[in-house]
């Protein structure tokens, strides 16, 4: 065999050699991307569930979860009705169905906006401030209200609930507070704004969430300033029955 035959084999190996390594690149390629699919379907859209959950709830630290009896709270078929408390916790799957502004930069669930708004203006109408200070409220900032709070001793009424264990993350609770009187404080009681409220709230569908004859019952200190939308139907009797809503839900639905 001469130099050039020689020369023509030797390049007709280089060429075979190129092709073959040429088709394993292909074809660990294709590996790789049937790998990255698998990966997508069925991990990545996991992860995205996860996150979507969380966006609205997010898992309450293990300290605050460890106590004995705290279950989590199951959604009635009235959705007004969903009860949150220490021994409740709100679902880390719950989500809101939206939010809309009612007044001062202040949120709530926008089922409830027209009910809430109605209340104020009828309100002002009979020269009554009412004023919402406190609505809508995520998880992490009712952490840092809990963790500025002293605690309290077992068995006692609490003043901050923890996180997940408050009806703001719901969007169907707000803080009224008056002009005369604008603080959180129990002294809310002798306003006109309170009369007021005592005696029309439950027309709008609101509640006094916090009874200061019921703190054995709900765990929370009394909030003359604290309501919470149940819708009127539930609130004309939660008010004529004189209870609080746990003690309401214990009989429903046998509320005739």
């Amino acid at each position: 065999m001469n130099y050039r035959e020689r020369h023509e084999a030797e390049r007709e190996k280089m060429r075979k050699r190129t092709r073959r390594n040429t088709r394993i690149s292909m074809l660990v390629c294709v590996l790789a991307a049937g790998a990255f699919f698998v990966y997508r379907v069925f991990f990545a859209s996991a992860a995205t569930k996860d996150d979507n959950a969380s966006s609205q709830i997010s898992e309450t630290p293990s300290q605050m979860t460890s106590s004995q009896g705290i279950h989590t709270a199951t959604l009635p078929s009235d959705w007004n009705l969903i009860l949150v408390s220490d021994q409740s916790l709100l679902p880390l799957d719950f989500l809101l169905p939206g939010l809309a502004e009612v007044s001062s930069g202040q949120q709530i669930d926008q089922r409830i906006v027209d009910s809430t708004k109605k209340m104020l203006e009828d309100a002002k109408a009979a020269g009554v401030d009412l004023q919402i200070c406190s609505a809508y409220r995520t998880v992490k900032q009712q952490e840092e209200l809990y963790l500025k709070e002293p605690r309290v001793e077992a068995g006692q009424p609490v003043v901050v609930q923890q996180p997940r264990a408050s009806e703001h993350h719901t969007g169907l609770a707000i803080d009224i507070i008056t002009s005369d009187f604008p603080r959180l404080e129990e002294g809310f009681e002798n306003t006109a704004a309170f009369r007021w409220l005592d005696m029309h709230a439950w027309e709008y569908g609101f509640i006094l969430r916090y009874p200061k004859d019921k703190q054995a019952i709900t765990g929370v200190i009394y909030e003359p300033w604290h309501y919470r939308y149940v819708g009127m139907e539930h609130a004309k009797k939660i008010k004529e029955q004189k209870v609080c809503l746990e003690e309401y839900l214990q009989n429903y639905p046998n509320q005739g």
